[in-house]
């Protein structure tokens, strides 16, 4: 796997907003959306966003008219569980474990339904079948 630099803080919360947004957001969005917090002004994400785009976790998703300029909008260039695989593999978590991190992952969660338990098998099967 590439060697990918992980996220600080700051710039898994910007992920985060942008993972859950279906849509592209400008710089002036996030700031809306982390109005009132401490430390989290428009330098700030100014700063994350830049650092992003250099890391390679973000990309320019078109522009939008603001009064008499253009602002960039931003959507993520990795999905979530890309980047939890870099952080895994930062942590020392390879393919070879990965069987272990499932099991894992499934007894940590409350009492997963059937249903869950139906569609994480399915899911593990489709992968195993394009392994092969």
């Amino acid at each position: 796997m590439e060697k990918h630099e992980l996220m600080d803080k700051r710039e898994e919360r910007i992920m985060e907003c942008l993972w859950k947004h279906d849509e592209a957001l400008s710089t002036a969005e996030l700031e809306r959306l982390f109005e009132g917090e401490k430390k989290t002004g428009k330098a700030t994400i100014f700063k994350a966003v830049q650092s992003l785009m250099n890391k390679g976790y973000i990309s320019v998703g078109g522009l939008e008219r603001n009064v008499n300029s253009y602002a960039r909008k931003f959507f993520p260039a990795i999905t979530r569980q890309q980047y939890a695989a870099y952080a895994l593999e930062e942590n020392g978590i390879n393919i070879s474990s990965i069987g272990k991190v499932i099991e894992a992952m499934i007894e940590s969660c409350e009492k997963p339904s059937s249903s869950e338990k139906k569609k994480v098998v399915s899911e593990l099967e489709d992968i195993i079948k394009k392994l092969k």
